[in-house]
């Protein structure tokens, strides 16, 4: 058993360490140097998440912010320039180092003193332990989501309709990267030899990449049990396109005949299932002259109709949380696979396109 006092050094370290890798990264003039440092950065706080006992946030940090941002900042170096001309003057870059120790100082003198009240508190709090009391429940069946993730509960039963406004903003960024990049078409033969990295890179892809899409999978499918859930699958399974982007080249995605037209196809019908599962209850209410909800997931009182939470043998299914996680691992990889494809597009290419287009309209 580790103990609590150990606990909040490796915190201490966790949060210095990440300013100082902020710090670096603010003032690196090499743009690859500084991404290492934001990854850096990353890797900590997914592990003080982890020590912060935040397994569901840490799921989505690691693929997220160690894989899939540093390689669109990646992407976007390459079509720009690696180094800063303008070099921040020595004043203001010991200025902004010292006034970040000091403010890292200082909230660590305001916790140890209980300037914010007893850490951790001593009693669970009225909300969380409503919660932890009706996430899954047989025996308040009208006010649980009969689900034991209760991450997984509260973004999808509790609170669902914001997921659903938060999913379709994220779609609608698609759509407008996709709008910008419209008639944008860039396709090649794939040479094995002269496309890609070394063989050596390329072997070691083609075992990992299904060991990635196993996980991802697993994260998406297992969310409404686990800590995980469709947007940390999704991301986990985004990052195995990626890694075949990078090692094989953009060109083996022309080969295997996979566009971002059927990537936003996969994309559009992970947000179709999304809203089916959200109105599968109501329809099936409408028919059956019932009472039911939006997003309904269980019964609820005066609403007798919802999802089975419970399958062959006693298999937990989590009522709708299993369909909405699934539904939404596909919209999310396929959201990251079609902004992927269109940075992999080469920036002359796309300038040409861009610039005869507007010559042409006028």
């Amino acid at each position: 058993m580790i103990s609590l006092t150990l606990y909040y050094v490796l915190m201490a370290i966790c949060g210095l360490g990440s300013v100082v890798a902020v710090f670096l990264a603010i003032v690196e003039r090499d743009m690859l140097k500084a991404v290492l440092f934001s990854a850096i950065q990353s890797t900590l706080y997914a592990f003080l998440y982890y020590l912060l006992m935040a397994p569901d946030i840490v799921l989505t940090y690691i693929p997220v912010s160690v894989g899939l941002y540093p390689a669109v900042i990646l992407f976007l170096i390459k079509k720009t320039e690696r180094f800063e001309d303008v070099e921040m003057k020595k004043g203001v870059l010991w200025a902004t180092g010292l006034l970040s120790l000091v403010f890292v100082i200082a909230t660590a003198a305001v916790i140890a003193g209980k300037g914010i009240g007893p850490v951790p508190p001593p009693d669970v709090r009225f909300l969380a332990g409503w919660y932890l009391a009706t996430t899954f429940n047989p025996r308040v069946h009208l006010i649980s989501a009969m689900a034991p993730e209760g991450v997984t509960s509260i973004v999808w039963d509790y609170r669902g309709l914001d997921t659903v406004f938060e999913t379709a903003v994220l779609f609608l960024a698609i759509i407008a990267s996709v709008a910008l990049m419209r008639g944008v078409e860039h396709k090649g033969v794939y040479d094995e030899l002269k496309h890609g990295m070394t063989l050596i890179g390329k072997t070691i892809t083609k075992i990992v990449v299904p060991l990635i899409i196993g996980v991802g999978i697993s994260i998406a499918l297992h969310g409404h049990l686990t800590p995980g859930g469709g947007f940390q699958g999704g991301s986990a399974l985004a990052v195995a396109p990626l890694l075949v982007l990078v090692v094989f080249s953009k060109y083996f995605f022309d080969k295997v005949k996979f566009t971002k037209t059927k990537a936003l196809a996969i994309r559009s019908s992970g947000l179709l299932g999304v809203g089916l599962t959200a109105f599968a209850v109501l329809i099936a209410a409408i028919f059956l002259h019932k009472p039911a909800y939006i997003l309904q997931n269980q019964p609820r009182v005066g609403a007798p109709l919802g999802f089975p939470w419970k399958g062959i043998d006693g298999v937990l299914l989590g009522g709708s949380l299993l369909s909405f996680n699934a539904c939404e691992a596909m919209a999310v990889c396929a959201g990251f696979v079609i902004l992927f494809l269109l940075l992999s597009i080469p920036e002359r290419y796309v300038r040409s396109v861009v610039v005869g287009g507007e010559e042409h309209e006028h």
